[in-house]
């Protein structure tokens, strides 16, 4: 466990957070985010903070005390993404590649013979910038970053060609081929 699970939790005035029967509620303007707090855990919620502690008699040397710091880590992750949505943005990058939004699925030419479709999850928000520029936003950056991952597997970045997606501008070096 770090030491910042000592420290509250401290949160922004336009957050609402509500703890019962072990799950942690998290409402903003941009939606709302539920967290299971497991049972050797304990979490006293006040007005603009909040407080994570042990509750096993075995204290430090307890199995559990290391989720401590990874349970702190994940109500500050979600009290973010409620302030400000998580986003990603892919590149598509190659002859003919192209996207395009059709109700709640993302339509991809990737120089397959067929289209390749990707149904959006609820929770996201996909916006098609440009033809070749696509933006993921939502609040929680797992689900943000798995769907990312998923888009990308379809195109992986080859060193040789090119004719990729990439993520957050994230560039491949070019290597030579045969002389």
């Amino acid at each position: 466990m770090s030491r910042l699970a000592r420290n509250p939790i401290v949160y922004a005035d336009g957050i609402v957070c509500t703890f019962a029967d072990k799950v942690l509620a998290i409402k903003g303007s941009n939606g709302e985010i539920q967290i299971k707090i497991p049972y050797f855990l304990d979490l006293d919620v006040s007005d603009k903070s909040m407080m994570i502690s042990l509750n096993d008699p075995a204290g430090k040397k307890s199995r559990n005390f290391p989720m401590l710091g990874t349970i702190r880590a994940q109500i500050v992750s979600a009290i973010k993404g409620i302030n400000n949505p998580f986003k990603k943005t892919l590149e598509l990058s190659g002859t003919g590649y192209k996207s395009a939004i059709k109700g709640d699925i993302l339509e991809m030419s990737l120089g397959y013979s067929h289209p390749i479709e990707v149904k959006v999850p609820p929770s996201l928000k996909v916006v098609c910038v440009k033809p070749t520029l696509i933006e993921v936003y939502g609040i929680k950056s797992e689900e943000v970053g798995k769907f990312v991952a998923e888009v990308v597997a379809y195109r992986k970045p080859i060193p040789y060609k090119g004719g990729e997606i990439l993520p957050d501008g994230k560039g491949v070096i070019k290597k030579a081929g045969k002389r």
